[in-house]
């Protein structure tokens, strides 16, 4: 979860490899550009995002998503929402 957090964070422009993620797809595979975050929103803002892909895009555990995410990015909050949907 702390790669992905980083690649919120740093989006197409500030990341360093051309591929990402555990598919290892190309950076600009779809042509446009990951926007960064990282000024925009706090370590655990970033924290929550991620965890909410996983869950909501990925189909991962919340729990399992938890134990993955909470603690990488910083952030402090003992609990995390991720809106049902």
């Amino acid at each position: 979860c702390s790669i992905q957090q980083e690649w919120i964070r740093l989006g197409t422009a500030g990341w360093p490899d051309p591929t990402y993620g555990a598919n290892n797809k190309p950076v600009r595979g779809l042509g446009v550009d990951m926007p960064a975050f990282g000024t925009q929103l706090s370590a655990d803002q970033i924290a929550a995002v991620a965890l909410y892909e996983r869950v909501a895009f990925g189909g991962q555990d919340l729990e399992a998503a938890k134990a993955d995410c909470v603690g990488t990015g910083g952030e402090t909050a003992t609990e995390t929402t991720v809106p049902a949907g």
